[in-house]
């Protein structure tokens, strides 16, 4: 999944989104197009009229992939920017996948970030109070699950194409469930 990070339909990004297709779209390994990660304009007219038009300008460069937004919630809003896009993204919401594919179910549905596990590398027991917690993957934030319950969210559902899992290995961003500069997200 080759993932735009401006959702943003101006010149300037505009321009940044054509240098990302040109670039990417020879890559094999590429099998689809994000446009954007978690907007908070994903139930608005204007967000689904700036993905509208981004999706024109990335199908004039590449009409061979699918385009997918990665929304993190409003999937079965009355107006939200699924209906521009190929592919619906699913960030985490897992149990919201039955309830988007009854109501829209000609569309496919891709996990763009799913799991959230917390792991510490190297860690066999956890330690809540050292900020670790164990490498075999047993806790997540709640939004999120362990990887095999995430995983069998997905496999169990032939309308779900896939997953992307979330990772950052050794990652200071986001030290969930502890505190910077915690490394268990």
């Amino acid at each position: 999944m080759d993932e735009n990070r401006h959702f943003n339909p101006s010149p300037d990004y505009m321009a940044q989104l054509e240098w990302l297709v040109r670039r990417d779209r020879n890559h094999p390994s590429v099998i689809i197009w994000t446009l954007w990660n978690e907007e908070p304009l994903k139930s608005t007219p204007q967000g689904v009229e700036m993905t509208r038009r981004m999706v024109a300008v990335l199908k004039r460069l590449d009409d061979a992939r699918p385009v997918t937004v990665a929304m993190n919630g409003a999937f079965n809003d009355p107006v939200n920017t699924s209906t521009e896009v190929d592919v619906t993204g699913f960030n985490y919401y897992q149990d919201q996948y039955d309830v988007y594919h009854r109501l829209v179910p000609t569309k496919p549905i891709i996990s763009t970030e799913d799991t959230s596990a917390y792991q510490t590398r190297g860690a066999f027991e956890s330690d809540p109070k050292a900020h670790i917690a164990t490498s075999y993957d047993r806790e997540a934030a709640g939004w999120g699950a362990p990887h095999g319950p995430s995983w069998k969210m997905i496999a169990d559902r032939p309308f779900v194409a896939g997953g992307f899992v979330w990772t950052g290995f050794d990652y200071h961003g986001e030290p969930t469930p502890y505190e910077w500069p915690t490394i268990s997200s």
